[in-house]
């Protein structure tokens, strides 16, 4: 009689230690999605940031598609993290590009974010909608903290809680007006408060004058309806 074969063990399910590499990823980054997701949630801790940007690896481009995807959601998140925390509206990505932007320089360990990589982050925020490029040389660019629609939204809910319905007022006033400080649309550049009301303009919310001929936002004003 032929004995019963013996049962396969199925092969263990390889652990991942955070912020180790296995053997098979001799390049670094490939972590387990679980991992990437625990690190997502707790982005914005100063300790976990420190963390990841100690890691060599973490500034080398992945060619596995996958690991690159969740590389530049990850590099998307602490970038968009970094604006907010400054406070900064606008930017450039030749200043992103220089030694000055130390999120993406670590000169403790050597390592920089190369400027195709930067391109690829900055494109991940395009699609997520929290940055828009100023001109087609995509060089200099908006920060969002909120979408457009908000910030038209909030520009009108201004005026009729202010009582402001019916009166010009010049986008420079409601960009940099210390009494505005508060509202959404308070801090953003004047090119961007121009496009929020045009969205009042086509919605029949705001009717736009151009004072000084040149369609300057600076030389622009808006009566609210």
């Amino acid at each position: 009689q032929t004995p019963n074969p013996k049962p396969q063990t199925p092969n263990p399910k390889p652990r991942f230690k955070r912020g180790v590499a296995t053997r098979g990823e001799a390049r670094g980054w490939k972590k387990g999605v679980s991992g990437y997701k625990q690190q997502m949630e707790i982005v914005g801790a100063e300790k976990t940031i420190a963390e990841f940007l100690s890691k060599p690896y973490f500034y080398t481009l992945q060619d596995h598609l996958p690991t690159r995807k969740k590389q530049l959601s990850m590099w998307a998140s602490l970038t968009l993290s970094e604006f907010h925390k400054k406070a900064v509206k606008e930017s450039s990505r030749s200043k992103l590009e220089s030694d000055g932007f130390a999120l993406y320089n670590n000169a403790a360990i050597r390592r920089r974010l190369g400027k195709e990589f930067i391109a690829l982050v900055l494109q991940e925020l395009v699609q997520a909608r929290k940055i828009e490029f100023r001109d087609a040389g995509k060089d200099q660019f908006f920060i969002f903290d909120v979408s457009i629609d908000e910030i038209a939204d909030s520009m009108h809910k201004w005026a009729r809680s202010t009582g402001s319905l019916g009166k010009i007022e010049t986008f420079i006033f409601l960009a940099t007006d210390e009494d505005l400080k508060g509202n959404a649309f308070w801090g953003y550049p004047e090119e961007v408060l121009l496009k929020a009301a045009k969205i009042l303009e086509k919605a029949g919310k705001a009717e736009l004058f151009d004072m000084g001929g040149k369609s300057n936002p600076t030389e622009m004003g808006i009566k609210f309806k």
